[in-house]
């Protein structure tokens, strides 16, 4: 596949693959380089967490 890197020349990419609880993307020009992503689950908020306004709360508040 190909994914928008936003760097010049061309490149390549590998499909995504999850290895344990990684996602790894290789990708390169001349040579080659793999990108390793960690995964975790996080815990929902639990529900009325908002703002007493009701207004969507902003991120890191």
């Amino acid at each position: 596949g190909r994914y928008a890197l936003e760097a010049p020349g061309e490149w390549f990419t590998t499909s995504p693959l999850w290895i344990d609880d990684q996602i790894a993307v290789g990708y390169g020009r001349s040579e080659g380089r793999i990108l390793a992503l960690k995964v975790s689950r996080q815990k929902p908020e639990p529900a009325g967490s908002g703002s007493p306004s009701g207004e969507p709360r902003q991120p890191g508040s």
